[in-house]
C-alpha cells in the first residue's frame, strides 16, 4: 500500500504507442505519419536514455521486409533501415518515420529493450503498386480448329509483386475466338 492509503498494483514496464499512423501502405511510399513510442517503467514513469531494438521483420509472402525505419532529422534526411539501436529521449519516447520498401507483405515491428527482456509488436501491411506488367501462360501455345485452350495471366507491379488483378481477355483476329474468360478456341489457320 503507498502511504496515503489508496492501493496500488505495480504493472511490468512497458512500451506504449503514443501515435501510429495506418500501417498499411503502397510498396515505394512513406508511411503516413510518425510513429511515438514511450517506454515507461512500473509506475508508468517515462524510462528516458534506455536503448531500444527496433527490427522490421517479414510476415513469409516476402523473405526481405516490407518496411524500413528511421528517426527524424532536422539538418539531413533520415536514414532508414530494417533495424537498429535507437535511444529514447528525456520523456521516454521515441519517434519514427516509416518507408514501405519494394516488397509487398506482411510484417512486424518489432521494439524491444533486450536487457530488461521487454517487447512489444505492431503488424503492418506493404500492397503492391499499380499493375505494369501482364504476364501471360502459357506462354507459346498453338491451337487446334475447333479446341480450346486455358491461358493464364498475371498482374505485376514495377518491383515484381503480384497482384490479385482480375484480368479482361480479348481475342484479335479471325483465327480465333474468346469462348469464356481465359479460354481461347481455335477458328482457323493463322495468327
Amino acid at each position: 500500500f503507498a502511504c496515503n492509503g489508496e492501493g496500488t498494483s505495480p504493472t511490468a514496464r512497458r512500451i506504449r504507442v503514443i501515435t501510429a499512423p495506418a500501417l498499411d501502405g503502397v510498396v515505394g511510399t512513406d508511411l503516413l505519419g510518425q510513429i511515438v513510442l514511450q517506454y515507461v517503467d512500473e509506475r508508468g514513469a517515462p524510462r528516458p536514455q534506455v536503448e531500444l531494438d527496433i527490427r522490421c521483420t517479414s510476415g513469409g509472402r516476402s523473405e526481405y521486409p516490407c518496411l524500413a525505419v528511421g528517426i527524424p532529422t532536422t539538418n539531413a534526411p533520415p536514414t532508414f533501415s530494417y533495424s537498429g539501436q535507437f535511444m529514447t529521449d528525456e520523456r521516454g519516447r521515441l519517434t519514427l518515420l516509416g518507408y514501405f520498401t519494394t516488397f509487398a507483405g506482411d510484417g512486424w515491428l518489432r521494439i524491444s529493450d533486450v536487457a530488461a527482456g521487454i517487447a512489444d509488436s505492431l503488424p503492418f501491411t506493404s500492397r503492391p503498386g499499380a499493375a505494369v506488367r501482364v504476364q501471360l501462360a502459357p506462354r507459346d501455345t498453338a491451337v487446334r480448329i475447333g479446341a480450346t485452350v486455358r491461358l493464364r495471366g498475371y498482374a505485376y507491379d514495377e518491383w515484381g509483386n503480384a497482384r490479385a488483378d482480375e484480368l479482361n481477355w480479348a481475342v484479335d483476329g479471325p483465327a480465333a475466338e474468346l469462348a469464356a474468360a481465359s479460354v481461347v478456341r481455335g477458328l482457323a489457320f493463322g495468327r
